[in-house]
């Protein structure tokens, strides 16, 4: 990530995930999402798929502040993000998380995680299988906490 300054223009953030995919799960929020949270986020000005690079407007302020306001304001984002889409109905959902599981297994076994912590994840994993379906209907009758 850079922040960048064009001859007479204000400052910029320029990114480049480092996949594809990851580029365009980004690029996915920023166009659907993002807009329910404006002015708190910044704006997607300008994006290449082929170079992986997105362009944002600089939001003002500080890293690291952690006031009370600003969990507070968090928390206001993160229901307007909820609001942002329709509930979408995930057909093979626990499939496709399996399959997800499955490839980052095998990146962690060799050494970043031991047996008991992929042991716990699998089995976690295993408990949102059973319950999606039933998480799914309840959440969409508006259920608050369905599990």
């Amino acid at each position: 990530m850079l922040e960048v300054r064009a001859a007479a223009g204000p400052l910029l953030i320029v990114k480049q995930p480092r996949s594809v995919d990851k580029f365009d799960n980004e690029l996915h929020a920023y166009r659907y999402w993002a807009p329910a949270l404006t002015p708190h986020v910044p704006e997607l000005l300008a994006e290449n798929r082929d170079a992986r690079v997105l362009v944002f407007s600089k939001l003002p302020g500080k890293i690291g502040d952690l006031s009370t306001s600003t969990f507070r304001q968090a928390d206001q984002l993160s229901r307007l993000l909820h609001d942002a889409q329709p509930p979408a109905h995930l057909v093979d959902f626990s499939v496709a998380y399996r399959d997800r599981f499955d490839t980052w297994a095998r990146r962690a076994r060799p050494g970043l995680l031991d047996t008991a912590e992929v042991e716990f994840v699998e089995g976690q994993l295993r408990r949102l299988a059973d319950h999606a379906w039933s998480w799914l209907h309840q959440a969409m009758a508006g259920a608050r906490d369905p599990i």
